[in-house]
């Protein structure tokens, strides 16, 4: 994962359940997040929403699903949840619309 495709993940995610959520940051970032891969939701250049990929033997587990308020209407978490999960582990995608439109598997 490069760190600026980390940081935008991060920064959704902050912006939404810190900011918005009021959840302490010691609930919301973890040691999972560097096994994981981050899919990041974007509306041209701007991250408007991310979601945590856990994977395990026969399945991945979508964690920290979040989209920016003022993009929710357009960038829906269900969208870029199913999106996400359909994709083999590694995966990597880019696009136009407000979906899940690139995946950034952790290193590691």
């Amino acid at each position: 994962m490069k760190m600026e495709d980390a940081l935008q993940a991060f920064a959704v995610r902050a912006v939404c359940f810190i900011g918005d959520l009021e959840v302490p940051f010691s609930e919301e970032f973890d040691d999972h997040d560097y096994g994981a891969t981050h899919v990041i939701a974007y509306l041209g250049d701007e991250p408007v929403g991310a979601v945590r990929l856990r994977w395990f033997k026969s399945f991945a587990m979508t964690e920290r699903l979040a989209v920016l308020q003022r993009f929710a209407v357009i960038a829906s978490g269900s969208s870029c949840s199913s999106t996400a999960a359909s994709w083999p582990r590694g995966v990597a995608a880019t696009c136009s619309t407000p979906r899940c439109c690139r995946s950034t598997p952790a290193t590691g």
